[in-house]
This record gives C-alpha cells, sequence and structure tokens, in this order.
C-alpha cells in the first residue's frame, strides 16, 4: 500500500517547540503499510494552504482503536475495525454515489458543532432519532 490509510495531525512545529499553525511544515503520524507499531512514522509534511472557500482544520488529537465487543455483543451487533486510504478520487465517487442515488446514508440528527457535547452523549445512550448523528459546520 503506497497510501497513507490513517494520518493523526500534530500541529507542533518542525522543532517542537511550538503551536504554530503559520509554520510551513507540520507533524504528522502516519501509517503506510499494514502492520503493528512498527510501521508508525512521525514525518514533516508541508502544511496544507486552503483555497478559497475551503477550511484548515487542526487536529490535536485522534484516536484509532479497536470497537468495544462487549457493547456490540449486548447490542446484538457485529463491530469491525478497518482502515481505509482516502483518496479525492474515492471521494468524488461517493459523491457521485449519492447524487444519483445509488448510495444512500441514514442521517438521523444534525446538530450545529455547539451541540458536540450533546452528539457525544447520544453517542454513550442519550435517546435519539436512528441514524448518522451528523455536526454541521457553520462558516
Amino acid at each position: 500500500m503506497t497510501e497513507s490509510t490513517e494520518t493523526v495531525i500534530d500541529p507542533m512545529e518542525e522543532s517542537g517547540s511550538g503551536d504554530s499553525v503559520s509554520s510551513p511544515v507540520m507533524r504528522a503520524v502516519r501509517i503506510h503499510r499494514f502492520g503493528g507499531v512498527a510501521v508508525i512514522v512521525n514525518e514533516g509534511l508541508p502544511r496544507p494552504i486552503p483555497a478559497q472557500g475551503q477550511v484548515l482544520v487542526r487536529v490535536k488529537a485522534a484516536g484509532v482503536g479497536q470497537p468495544d465487543q462487549d457493547k456490540a455483543a449486548q447490542r446484538g451487533i457485529r463491530a469491525v475495525f478497518f482502515l481505509v486510504a482516502v483518496s479525492s478520487d474515492g471521494l468524488a465517487r461517493i459523491a457521485e454515489l449519492l447524487d444519483s442515488g445509488q448510495l444512500r446514508t441514514n442521517v438521523g440528527e444534525v446538530l450545529p458543532l455547539s451541540d458536540a457535547r450533546l452528539a457525544h452523549e447520544m453517542l454513550a445512550g442519550r435517546p435519539h432519532k436512528p441514524g448518522k448523528i451528523m455536526l454541521a459546520v457553520q462558516l
């Protein structure tokens, strides 16, 4: 596999001494192939520059882990863990499938970003409409 299957961005400068989003270099922990901890690499990458109408999002932490099999069994579902190599071609194809009606999603709740806490409570068991819980980002 040549593309990264997961990227976690660290906003620290190349030197690691500050939190400067103006730095042209960012740190990224990347996984380029399948394997254990040994395949994880910490790299300096050019910081993306958003085009007009785009937003650069700083991710301070992200988790990747196995699903809780006990919780899945309690709900009578099968939980699987997988990583996906994301590409712009793949995302364009998903958009085409959505637009054509060949792929449908089940959106249960759409909340403003300011209700992120409520969204997490819903994920933890607070009652909500069946389907995905979405956060809407207003620019």
